[in-house]
């Protein structure tokens, strides 16, 4: 039997669903109000250039341009979850050019990658993950990472975030 969406963020710690912007505004002021700084993030992705340089310039997907025109343009500090261990890179980072997508991680890989994005993430004093990815069954990976990571975190998909700018 094929689980459902809820079913597959909930197992691996997701806090909520984020349908739409106004919710997302919502949340955003909630943790505005409580003094937590918010990350948003998205997956890696096998389109890049072959440079060492920033996000912006380096992964060349649809879904990655839009998400970083997105962070930019709502001033939302984000960062890029990778699987090559380094767990997050920041928007700000220089990246080495690389070429690894392993069909499959080992739990151990899944707890070192996690645990790299949690310390990363409390060295940049980022409390709280906002996921944007695809559909919840292409993202089970990402999910995993932040499961490990132990960060708490909100998930919503590509469909949502394209309607969220007007709500701001």
């Amino acid at each position: 039997m094929q689980q459902s969406w809820h079913e597959i963020i909930t197992e691996n710690g997701c806090l909520s669903y984020i349908n739409d912007g106004r919710e997302l505004k919502k949340l955003l002021e909630k943790y505005e109000q409580e003094k937590k700084r918010v990350c948003f993030c998205t997956g890696c992705c096998a389109a890049k250039s072959k440079i060492n340089d920033i996000p912006k310039k380096l992964y060349k997907t649809h879904r990655i341009i839009h998400f970083i025109n997105y962070c930019e343009s709502n001033n939302f500090i984000y960062g890029i979850l990778s699987g090559i261990n380094r767990g997050i890179f920041w928007s700000d980072e220089i990246i080495e050019y690389y070429d690894f997508n392993p069909p499959k991680y080992t739990h151990e890989e899944y707890q070192s990658i996690g645990a790299l994005t949690r310390k990363k993430c409390k060295q940049r004093q980022i409390d709280i993950l906002i996921l944007y990815g695809p559909s919840p069954r292409q993202s089970r990976r990402v999910f995993a990472w932040l499961k490990y990571s132990k960060m708490p975190w909100h998930y919503m998909t590509k469909r949502q975030n394209v309607s969220i700018p007007r709500f701001f």
